[in-house]
């Protein structure tokens, strides 16, 4: 081969990437050729690729436990969880995806975005901290690994308990940030029991300082979620037996919101971090519409994985088996914002969360960990 053809050619795909699942993401996170859901399922088109089980309720038969809830959410109460999930949740005490780099202001950042504060109000926390080491846990820098944690036991999470696994160091390249800057940047705000990234587990030591007990679900949020579960005809489903106790006794103490702008992707993944792998996990889709892909529980597998497109106000609820399956979003639809979520009628208080949805999508999801109280105090105590 000619060096200029050894130098120039394409390296060879990994086999653990050249997989059904990674090729579907690759299809749907192309935009060099115009986008194609014919293949996904779309409930306004209310094809066969999925059961009807009730009214707005979908399950899949290659994916016992997923329930898609399509415009479970109306348009008011779309409207009050995006407020919360901008305006009231990223602030103390829930932790954000900015914390760990930048001082952020006991109010949050809302307020700053949504005046158009051009001031600086995110101050990078290495100006004024003194450096730390890099933990033991934290990968080097390079090539992305695939993220492969094993499940969560209780001992495990004890053996965390013990170790106090300090945070990542904050950056010292990062720059002042203004309101604006700063919301743009956001990408997660944890909510209930803390979730340590580095560890990919729950760090329940973590506490709400004006109460010392646990970091609480915000009730709306936990609202919506029982009753999605509760709203279920489970009796029609491949899990009716375990979700009986699902209707009496679901408890959600942990969650994360995502916010996606429109070129972001969330790579499959699975979730592992709850000790009870069954309980359902419930998501919900708020702004611009997206293409949820959900596989098996083999990131290998030569099943097709199923893509749903989701729209603003939908819920997806994994549950059963299916809480072990790879699951992602690797498309956010552009220009998909419904009209009731923009400013049409020119509504001033409105106007900054409608700015902000332009180019953006928000997901909450919620979980049970699957612990008792008894079990969550004793981790609190080691």
């Amino acid at each position: 081969m000619p060096l200029s053809k050894q130098r120039f050619a394409r390296p060879p795909t990994p086999p653990d990437t050249d997989t059904t699942l990674r090729r579907s993401e690759r299809f749907y996170k192309r935009k060099d050729i115009p986008l194609d859901l014919s293949d996904a399922f779309d409930w306004l088109r209310d094809d066969s690729s999925a059961v009807k089980i009730g009214d707005k309720c979908y399950t899949f038969e290659n994916h016992p436990g997923l329930v898609y809830l399509p415009n479970y959410l109306n348009e008011h109460d779309q409207k009050r969880m995006i407020k919360l999930s901008l305006r009231d949740i990223p602030a103390p005490p829930n932790r954000n995806s900015l914390d760990a780099h930048y001082k952020i202001p006991t109010e949050g950042l809302w307020h700053h975005y949504a005046a158009n504060t051009k001031t600086d109000v995110a101050v990078p926390r290495a100006a004024t901290e003194p450096p730390r080491e890099m933990p033991s846990y934290y990968a080097p820098s390079g090539e992305r690994p695939l993220i492969n944690n094993q499940p969560s036991t209780f001992e495990a999470l004890k053996q965390i308990a013990r170790e106090h696994n300090p945070e990542i160091p904050p950056s010292p390249t990062v720059k002042p940030l203004n309101g604006e800057r700063a919301m743009y940047k956001l990408r997660w705000t944890n909510i209930g029991h803390y979730y340590h990234w580095g560890l990919k587990q729950y760090d329940f030591s973590v506490r709400d300082p004006q109460t010392a007990g646990p970091i609480a679900i915000p009730q709306p949020v936990a609202q919506v979620c029982k009753g999605a579960v509760e709203a279920i005809p489970w009796q029609r489903t491949c899990v009716a037996e375990a979700a009986e106790e699902w209707k009496k006794g679901y408890k959600p103490d942990a969650g994360i919101i995502n916010y996606y702008n429109l070129n972001d992707t969330l790579m499959a993944h699975v979730d592992r971090s709850e000790v009870t792998s069954s309980l359902p996990l419930v998501s919900i889709s708020l702004g611009h519409s997206a293409v949820f892909l959900i596989g098996d529980d083999e990131r290998e597998s030569i099943s097709p994985p199923t893509p749903i497109v989701l729209r603003s106000g939908d819920v997806v609820v994994m549950s059963g088996p299916t809480r072990r399956s790879y699951h992602g979003v690797p498309r956010i639809l552009e220009r998909s914002l419904p009209p009731h979520l923009q400013n049409e009628q020119e509504d001033d208080e409105w106007e900054p969360f409608a700015r902000y949805l332009s180019t953006a999508r928000i997901n909450v999801n919620v979980r049970q960990t699957g612990l008792s109280d008894q079990q969550i105090a004793e981790l609190v105590s080691v």
